[in-house]
């Protein structure tokens, strides 16, 4: 009857079981944790954690990049041209995969309309 307001409390309280994301406890120094999350989402097998340490090691360097980038005084469209630089609109389509997330992102926010 009133399904438009329990599936939201249904998704809500799923998103308690859901882990921190790894990117996010990094970011708040709490690496022990996003190694230990990491590996849950990946393999748990041992040629497997070198791939772990190398995605560990890859986000962290993005962090630092990130906060470096964010805390030299600048104006607040730099990032933005800063990723208009780097990125083009032709880029959600000029691939594959880059078509097919694209479709699959629009087919989504259309049916939520």
């Amino acid at each position: 009857m009133h399904l438009h307001v329990y599936m939201p409390c249904a998704d809500n309280s799923g998103m308690l079981l859901l882990p921190e994301s790894p990117r996010w406890l990094l970011s708040v120094g709490r690496t022990d944790e996003a190694r230990k999350t990491l590996r849950k989402f990946r393999s748990k097998r041992e040629e497997d954690a070198a791939a772990v340490e190398a995605e560990l090691l890859d986000m962290k360097f993005q962090l630092d990049w990130g906060r470096s980038f964010l805390s030299a005084p600048r104006s607040p469209l730099t990032l933005i041209e800063h990723e208009n630089l780097t990125s083009r609109w032709v880029d959600l389509v000029n691939t594959k995969p880059n078509r097919r997330r694209t479709i699959v992102a629009v087919m989504v926010q259309g049916m939520a309309v």
